[in-house]
This record gives structure tokens, sequence and C-alpha cells, in this order.
């Protein structure tokens, strides 16, 4: 027959198994930490208790909010993320080491982002409209290079996007 107790380790409940001529009730209250407990078992038996399990202590509000948190932060990261990239960053576990590995992934050095605007600026200067592409589909590419340009550092105005847009259309 398996005894069950319950001992206080380092402010945690343990639950303690084990038979009943291995450590008494009554030895067991004096003692607080749960290796003194097994000490007891190994003296009075020669034998270690035959199992442990780990009852964690309450939860507190801040901590539920804070887990809350993270699990949104982590949904909207894995939601920006574009589909076929998925796999690689799902095994993160929580919205910080996610984070970290996204900016690792994506954020480049300091030469790569000096390519990459250079790229994004000429593609800008050098936009044009075929005439069988819709007016959204026009207004949507070049939003989007602005929008590049905008998170390496190079903002552009309003009045030079509207009029870099109603130059690039068609003449027809």
């Amino acid at each position: 027959m398996t005894l069950f107790y319950i001992a206080r380790f380092t402010g945690s409940l343990v639950l303690v198994a084990t038979t009943p001529s291995s450590a008494p009730r009554a030895h067991l209250s004096r003692f607080i930490g749960v290796s003194c407990v097994f000490e007891l078992c190994e003296r009075r038996c020669k034998r270690v208790c035959t199992s442990t399990t780990l009852i964690p202590g309450p939860v507190t509000a801040d901590k539920k909010i804070q887990k809350k948190n993270d699990v949104k932060a982590r949904s909207m990261l894995l939601m920006a993320i574009p589909n076929e990239h998925l796999p690689t960053f799902n095994q993160y576990k929580d919205a910080k080491t996610l984070f970290a590995a996204i900016q690792t992934r994506y954020g480049g050095n300091d030469a790569t982002k000096k390519t990459q605007k250079t790229l994004l600026k000429q593609m800008y200067e050098n936009f044009s409209a075929p005439s069988t592409e819709s007016l959204d589909s026009i207004f949507n590419r070049l939003q989007k290079i602005v929008s590049q340009l905008t998170i390496l550092g190079k903002n552009i105005s309003q009045e030079d996007l509207n009029l870099k847009c109603l130059r690039s259309l068609p003449s027809e």
C-alpha cells in the first residue's frame, strides 16, 4: 500500500508517495523540505520514496494577465508572417523568443538594409503602370513600396505619393 503526503518545497507543494513503514505521518510534520522527507525514507527503510509529483502554487492575477498578453503577442506575430514561413517560426513558444527569431531572420545587417533601401528607391523612382492593370492594383503596388521604404527610414510625403501615382497612370 502506498501513502501520499503533501510537503512544502521552495514555495510549491509536492506530493510524496511512500510506503507505510518508510515515513510515518508524525515524522513528516517536523520537516519542511522534500529532501528531508527523502532522507527520512532512506534512513528508515533503506529505500527511496517511489515517486514525487510537483503541484504548482496558486497563479496570481498578474501572471494570468501576463500569460494572456504573451499569447496575444505571439498570435499577432505569427499572423504577420507569410504562410510559407510559419513552420519555421511555430517552434517558438513565447512572444519574446519569436520576436528575436523574426528580427534575426528578416532584420539583416546595416549593409543589407542600405542595399534594400537603394533598390526600393529605384523601384519607386522607376514606378510605372501598364495599361492592363487596374487602378487598385497600381495603387497597392505603389503603397507596398512606400511602406517598405518607411520601415527602412525613408519617409515619402502624401503629396509626392499622390503625384507619383498620377504620373504613373497610363495615358490612354
